[in-house]
């Protein structure tokens, strides 16, 4: 064997010859990166909240726009689609409500049609 201080893992065979890897205390992470980790994470989850905030507002000034009969920025709906997969990938928002969110954009947006349906396709394969 080599000095211990190289050994990161150790293989272990079990009865029926599957190597089997063990941690050794010198890879478990100290308290201090946890909670660093932890935070990091915390805040993401919080920056992709507010991105699916931000984008549901945006839902409903289109759907306020097109109760007064004024039809949204085209581009904007791309970009707010591009948002909506990325959110999906991150699993802040799941693939039933995009899905969802996107038909109700074809009801109201008939114009973007095909984009829409490719946008449902590729959200689709997200799962």
């Amino acid at each position: 064997m080599n000095d211990e201080n190289d050994i990161s893992t150790t293989e272990h065979y079990s009865s029926n010859d599957h190597a089997v890897l063990i941690q050794t205390e010198s890879q478990l992470q100290s308290p201090a990166s946890i909670l660093e980790n932890e935070q990091k994470f915390a805040q993401q989850n919080q920056q992709f909240i507010q991105k699916r905030d931000a984008l549901y507002m945006q839902l409903a000034e289109i759907s306020n726009h097109l109760s007064q009969g004024k039809q949204p920025d085209l581009r904007e709906v791309s970009k707010m689609l591009e948002t909506l997969r990325q959110l999906v990938k991150v699993k802040v928002i799941s693939v039933q409500e995009a899905s969802a969110t996107i038909e109700f954009l074809q009801k109201v947006l008939p114009e973007m049609e095909m984009e829409l349906a490719r946008e449902i396709k590729l959200i689709d394969r997200i799962e």
